[in-house]
């Protein structure tokens, strides 16, 4: 007892520095589009906001989550990170309480480093995305979910059906993965009628009826991006599977989380002794030719079936109706990955089990922490000059101006936030306006794009004055020139 108290102070101080790591990286205003995009639409009204979303591509949730803390806080750039990290914060506190004191301290270790260190979560931790809110939404169903199979008490059924419709409505990934959950109860409400077929159907009901409204979008909007979606290439499987841990080693590493699953499910299919920490058994159970599995072993393989489904669905769509599948949609999935490599190292001996999760570690630095330092490194330097960047042009654009510009993006999100009220106009080489008399033009263009624009600038009757070379809007390269008509 006193060991586990130990040992449950550590990661609870593991945790805290952790997160103050992460916290420090949120102090800035730099973007990317679809941060600003994201940005963008918690700045409108909720109706408005729900509108806009209905003809994007993810649905609203996030973004109304986004809109209620920077409502509350402030729109401003630290407060938009805090937001996503949030969620990460959330995940770590699940794991330092209810997963350590119900699955074990290997699984509450492993899920904080990996949330903590893999390069994908490094980044999404912080992004101005939906992304680390998937992951929550899909933890917490998933943890329900196993409540549903150890304890199948009424509530857990409540709490699995609002959360899986949470991770539903901020990730369409997020939906299909929680759909590999409401399959397993399917079979089981199957195998158990008597049991839990009321239950589970119930539940079923609840989740397509407080869904359909948004489905019925999710439909519309394939159907309309058919054939003009921007997305044309789809990544391969080995992309997608080492996605799950990213860095130098992340083949490896799920393939080792593949190897420790089956060890897992063959030890709790055989009925060999257990030596874990957890406090909850399972009360279904299914015969699988002469082996039974526990309810730890069907939510174990419950999480399998929702990794390798999401990555399934996501690919055969691909290949058989059009491109849909990007590897940062597979991020929210990730969360079960960590989570279960930790639980399924809990099945072997205790020498065995300790020397597993200390080289597993180890081998998870080894790949996370190259990646890692060079993501937070260059994070760094484009914010340096980033703020560089906009010191030589803060306060000098004003409404009146116009900004000219060949970075779509600053067309399409970027200009909106970090040059609000101003016109913004794409232009080529080839498509240049007319000046107007005693208006300031302010020319924003890729810097590798510069001598095809010499003519432009260089022509008689303009005044060019360089402002900035190669900064950077948003993550994105510019060269900055203020352009006026010569009088």
């Amino acid at each position: 007892m006193i060991e586990r108290k130990r040992g449950k102070y550590v990661i609870c101080i593991y945790s805290f520095l952790l997160f103050i790591f992460h916290l420090i990286r949120c102090f800035d205003n730099n973007f990317w589009g679809d941060e600003t995009y994201s940005i963008r639409l918690a700045k409108m009204t909720v109706p408005g906001l729900i509108s806009e979303t209905a003809s994007d591509v993810h649905p609203p949730l996030y973004y109304i989550i986004l809109k209620l803390f920077s409502s509350l806080l402030g729109f401003r750039g630290p407060v938009f990170h805090v937001v996503s990290l949030l969620a990460y914060a959330a995940v770590i506190i699940i794991a330092v309480t209810v997963i350590f004191d119900r699955i074990g301290r290997f699984a509450a270790f492993f899920l904080v480093t990996c949330a903590s260190f893999v390069p994908n979560a490094v980044h999404f931790n912080v992004e101005v995305r939906m992304y680390s809110f998937g992951a929550l939404f899909v933890l917490l169903s998933f943890l329900f979910l196993r409540n549903i199979l150890c304890k199948d008490e009424p509530r857990d059924y409540v709490f699995f059906v609002v959360f899986s419709l949470a991770a539903a409505y901020t990730h369409y990934y997020c939906l299909i993965s929680v759909a590999f959950f409401y399959v397993v109860l399917l079979i089981l409400a199957l195998l158990y009628p008597k049991k839990i077929l009321k239950k589970v159907l119930l539940a079923c009901i609840a989740t397509v009826v407080l869904y359909l409204p948004w489905f019925v979008v999710l439909l519309n909007t394939f159907r309309r991006t058919t054939d003009e979606f921007w997305m044309a290439w789809t990544p391969y499987l080995s992309d997608c599977l080492s996605f799950f841990y990213s860095g130098r080693f992340g083949l490896l590493l799920f393939f080792v989380f593949i190897v420790i699953s089956v060890c897992y499910i063959l030890h709790d299919a055989l009925n060999q002794k257990k030596d874990r920490d957890n406090t909850d058994t399972g009360d279904l159970t299914v015969k699988l030719f002469r082996l039974e599995i526990s309810g730890d072993g069907i939510w174990f393989m419950a999480g399998l079936f929702s990794i390798l489904g999401t990555v399934a669905v996501g690919m055969l769509v691909s290949k058989f109706i059009r491109p849909v599948l990007i590897v940062r949609y597979l991020y929210p999935v990730s969360v079960i990955t960590w989570l279960l490599a930790g639980v399924g190292i809990s099945c072997f001996k205790s020498k065995f089990r300790t020397v597993l999760s200390v080289v597993l570690s180890a081998l998870l630095l080894c790949s996370s922490l190259p990646e890692s330092y060079e993501l937070i490194k260059s994070d760094t330097e484009n914010n340096e000059l980033f703020m560089k960047t906009v010191s030589q042009v803060n306060g000098r654009i004003g409404a009146d101006d116009i900004i000219l510009t060949d970075l779509m993006v600053i067309d399409w999100t970027l200009g909106d936030y970090y040059f609000p009220d101003v016109k913004i106009v794409m232009v080529s080489p080839d498509d240049f306006p007319a000046f107007e008399s005693g208006k300031e033009y302010w020319l924003i263009i890729n810097p590798d794009h510069l001598s095809d624009y010499e003519g432009v600038i260089n022509s008689d009757g303009i005044c060019c004055e360089q402002i900035v070379h190669r900064g950077s809007l948003g993550t994105v390269g510019a060269d900055i020139y203020l352009l006026m008509q010569d009088r």
